[in-house]
């Protein structure tokens, strides 16, 4: 009789001791790689502050300028992800909007938006 429950229990203990390992791995490797700086071109602002439109230019510029690396996916999440200052928010949406229509397979709206901006944003135009 014995026997049979530890039949019955044994695979849930084993699962069981398999995913707190993978926690206690999981956590151990988050705090490891906490004091290392990101990879990623676009620092993200920790505080609730948005960032100076300075920096958030140099953050779209350095975004830009990985077009060829990152796909329209990836950029848009980066943008829904990113603090806007006040200022560029018409902006911001307005590009958000012209990756929508990138991701959604109407290249060409999308391509016109995005130069359309470059005309109202003139340092936009001096990126790549």
């Amino acid at each position: 009789m014995h026997e049979q429950h530890l039949r019955v229990w044994l695979p849930f203990l084993g699962i069981g001791l398999i995913l707190g390992a993978t926690v206690i791995v999981a956590s151990w490797m988050m705090l490891a790689e906490g004091g290392k700086a990101q990879d990623s071109p676009i620092a993200q602002v920790e505080t609730s502050e948005a960032p100076s439109p300075e920096v958030y230019e140099k953050q779209i510029h350095d975004m830009i300028g990985m077009v060829d690396v990152w796909s329209a996916n990836e950029m848009y999440g980066i943008l829904l992800s990113m603090r806007v200052p006040s200022d560029y928010r018409e902006f911001h949406f307005a590009l958000v909007q012209a990756l929508e229509d990138l991701r959604d397979g109407k290249v060409e709206e999308g391509k016109s938006a995005i130069e359309a901006l470059k005309v109202v944003y003139p340092w936009l135009a001096n990126l790549p």
